[in-house]
């Protein structure tokens, strides 16, 4: 999620089937495209994923997410999602406090502008 942040996702209508990756688990470890489209992700790369032939460390949970329930993504998780109907939700991503540190100097490298309005904010 962008920034090094955590998000939560409430889902409201449909269904969706989510991939997170354990940590230290990055799309490359499973020879994947950096952008890939979910889709192709779970046609492509999951069976890989889940073959007897990947390392066991590099293998996804997965959810298959219903109305009402909520999925939490930690910081640094590599995850995919595939709408698998319709669907309707709310979604959120935070800094906590336990990684308020890397979020805020992830962001004063990638967004230095913003960073200084924040800080501003802060101690307003």
């Amino acid at each position: 999620d962008p920034l090094g942040t955590c998000a939560w996702n409430t889902l409201i209508e449909g269904m969706k089937l989510w991939a997170i990756l354990p940590r230290d688990t990055c799309w490359y470890n499973l020879n994947a495209e950096k952008d890939m489209c979910a889709p192709k992700w779970f046609l492509e790369i999951l069976p890989k994923a889940l073959s007897s032939a990947c390392d066991a460390k590099h293998r996804p949970l997965l959810i298959v997410q219903k109305p009402g329930e909520t999925v939490f993504v930690p910081a640094g998780r590599w995850h995919v999602v595939l709408n698998l109907t319709d669907t309707v939700a709310i979604t959120e991503n935070f800094a906590s406090e336990f990684h308020f540190d890397s979020v805020w100097n992830i962001t004063c490298r990638k967004e230095p502008d913003f960073c200084c309005k924040w800080y501003q904010a802060l101690l307003a």
